[in-house]
């Protein structure tokens, strides 16, 4: 009945501290189980988990595969919600199965089962935050374990061996710099996680052992063939503390703070000017300068204008292919946007949390990165009832195409898209397991099965079921990539991640600022070139115009904040809609100028026509004239006549 309970700070590596040196000291002996809690986790959830990891011994009692004991490990054990009545079902099950050791088949008729053979081991943060306090009577049976803090010593060593390792393979003096961009990257995590805390703002302002770790990670991409002098490597390290922490940031005070840091570690640890380090006004890496090139090497973009040229190609191309062609603007706020997003997929666990407001491009840029990258782009339709079960179909297909299929696979998902939370539950599970509970069927797994087999043999691992489902996990983290596309505007951002953590504990984060001068004026001259209703020569300051109009509101809206303490908020959006009211506005004046200008034409032809009419009735007067004067007399003449020629037929009469 041993059970063991660790507590402690997110990323301190105690999710499987147990579990891995169980299963090493003698894997034929056990077989392990991974459940990660969260705000919405169910009770019938987690009794579907352990329920699929057994197996019938007898005629009501159950356990792991004979001769073997099930190590079952909960994550995030205090994450359920609290409900109604004060309590946290999950839990409440786990404290009935690991001190009564029976479970009760709820799918069925309700019959006892016992269990045999199993290990509880769980973890869990601090309370607050989302985690909820635990009961003593539910942490009794556990034996507790406290983790602090890593000591910087202890970060040290780790990361001095992965990284003096990889440096090994460069020139000597790239090599001696091991030691300082270690120390120097301690230095400025623990600066930033005590400089820059988590407020209502700013709530993805969290940071862990896994952002350091995501450090030495982008610094592993460089290449011996590319970095030469030092000065190249250190310049790649800031490319990633900036990628890691500075991409995260939303205003420019945090922005300037950060830099003035670099600054300062540049020069004491590495007696190096800034000037030397970010020789351009942006610094930027990726991998597709050269499309050709096979493989890809990571390395610094030196000529933008060539990387504008690729990036305009790619779109293109993608236009060309797509039967969603994307009208976009590849200004240079976009396209280091789309370098940011290549770089988090070309990474193993690679998953993006993608923040912005309406219209900031999050979707476009992540399909551009993904067409770049040759990733399978997936993502779900919703359409008039969708439900769960459509959700899990959906991700039952991407899941089984990169870990069946073996192809790497980009998952874009909006907040637009989720139409119940329990979708993002399922999302907070690929995040942090890369597998979602009780999703795959009998077909699925026998399919799984026969395609992850050979990874067994390959890593000379019996191939039960219980390993060979653990390889494809292996493949479904190292081919899935998550693209979340979020709004940080209002309260419902901040709940989510509370209640989910993984999406932010998992993921690197990108921030949408707002257009800068330049993508404003290159949207601008984009949409009236497309329009063509302005004259070439007047589109200039039409668009200047557009884009003081967007600033001037933009202004006037932190005005408004300021004084009134309430939010206008103007977005990219806005200004695309300014740019197609624009252009209707002056097609519809155009259509309106010219009726009129059609109606006043006909009526000046009409009068134009009646007074030529006029004019030949004239002329034929004036011929007819003298004929009139003749007839007269004739006519007077002839009246004389009429005249006696009556007075006799009155006689007559």
């Amino acid at each position: 009945k041993a059970a063991v309970l660790f507590v402690g700070e997110s990323g301190t590596a105690k999710t499987t501290v147990v579990a891995k040196y169980l299963l090493g000291r003698n894997p034929d002996q056990w077989t392990s189980l991974g459940i990660n809690f969260s705000s919405r986790t169910s009770s019938l959830d987690v009794q579907i988990a352990i329920e699929d990891s057994i197996e019938k011994r007898t005629k009501d009692t159950f356990g792991p595969p004979a001769g073997k004991r099930l190590l079952v490990f909960v994550d995030d054990l205090n994450m359920p919600k609290v409900d109604t009545y004060g309590t946290q079902q999950p839990i409440a099950l786990l404290k009935f199965l690991v001190q009564r050791e029976i479970m009760y088949d709820r799918q069925k008729d309700l019959e006892q089962h016992t269990l045999k053979d199993l290990l509880w081991t769980a973890a869990m943060g601090p309370p607050g935050g989302g985690r909820q306090d635990m009961t003593a009577r539910f942490v009794r049976p556990f034996n507790v374990v406290g983790l602090a803090e890593m000591s910087d010593a202890s970060k040290a060593g780790i990361f001095e061996t992965i990284l003096g390792t990889f440096l090994s393979g460069f020139t000597p003096a790239i090599a001696k710099l091991t030691e300082g961009l270690v120390a120097s990257t301690i230095d400025t995590f623990n600066t930033v996680v005590a400089s820059l805390l988590p407020t209502p703002a700013k709530s993805h302002y969290t940071f862990n052992l896994r952002d350091l770790a995501k450090v030495f990670q982008g610094t592993l991409m460089g290449s011996p063939k590319m970095i030469l002098e030092p000065v190249g490597m250190v310049r790649l390290w800031v490319h990633e503390l900036k990628r890691v922490f500075e991409d995260r940031l939303t205003t420019t005070q945090d922005h300037d703070w950060f830099r003035s840091q670099l600054e300062t570690c540049c020069a004491q640890k590495f007696s190096m000017k800034w000037s030397e380090i970010q020789r351009t006004e942006r610094l930027m890496y990726c991998d597709f300068t050269d499309p050709t090139a096979d493989p890809r090497i990571y390395s610094e973009v030196e000529d933008i204008d060539k990387l504008k040229l690729v990036v305009n190609d790619f779109l293109e191309e993608h236009n060309a292919e797509s039967k969603s062609p994307m009208p976009l603007v590849m200004f240079l706020d976009a396209i280091e946007h789309v370098l940011r997003i290549a770089r988090i997929l070309r990474q193993p666990q690679g998953n993006a949390l993608l923040l912005g407001v309406g219209g900031s491009g999050r979707q476009s840029m992540s399909k551009m990165a993904t067409y770049i990258s040759g990733y399978e782009l997936f993502q779900v339709e919703i359409a008039k009832g969708y439900g769960m079960p459509e959700w899990r179909e959906d991700l039952r297909k991407c899941l089984l195409g990169a870990g069946v299929k073996d192809q790497q696979t980009a998952f874009i998902f909006t907040d637009a898209q989720v139409v119940m939370e329990a979708m993002l539950e399922d999302v907070n599970n690929i995040l942090n397991a890369g597998d979602v509970p009780n999703l795959y069927g009998p077909e699925e797994l026998d399919a799984i099965m026969s395609a992850c087999r050979v990874d067994c043999q390959k890593k000379q691992i019996t191939p039960t079921k219980t390993n060979i489902f653990a390889q494809y996990i292996v493949r479904v983290r190292r081919n899935m990539h998550v693209c979340l596309c979020m709004s940080p505007l209002g309260e419902t951002f901040r709940e989510r991640l509370r209640q989910f953590p993984s999406l932010v504990n998992c993921s690197t984060i990108d921030w949408f600022t707002e257009w800068p001068a330049e993508a404003l004026e290159s949207v601008g001259l984009s949409a009236l070139v497309e329009a063509n209703q302005v004259k070439p020569e007047n589109r200039q300051g039409v668009v200047k115009m557009f884009k003081q109009i967007h600033q001037d509101v933009e202004a006037k809206s932190k005005e408004f904040y300021e004084v009134l303490r309430r939010y206008n908020y103007v977005t990219p959006t806005s200004y695309l809609e300014l740019l197609s009211s624009f252009d209707s506005l002056l097609a519809y004046k155009r259509g309106e100028v010219e009726t009129k200008k059609n109606r006043l034409k006909i009526g000046l032809d009409k009068i134009i026509s009646t007074g030529e009419l006029v004019e030949g009735m004239q002329k034929e007067l004036e011929i007819l004239a003298p004929q009139l004067i003749v007839k007269g007399k004739e006519v007077d003449e002839m009246m004389v006549v009429i005249d006696s020629d009556k007075k006799e037929a009155d006689l007559v009469k």
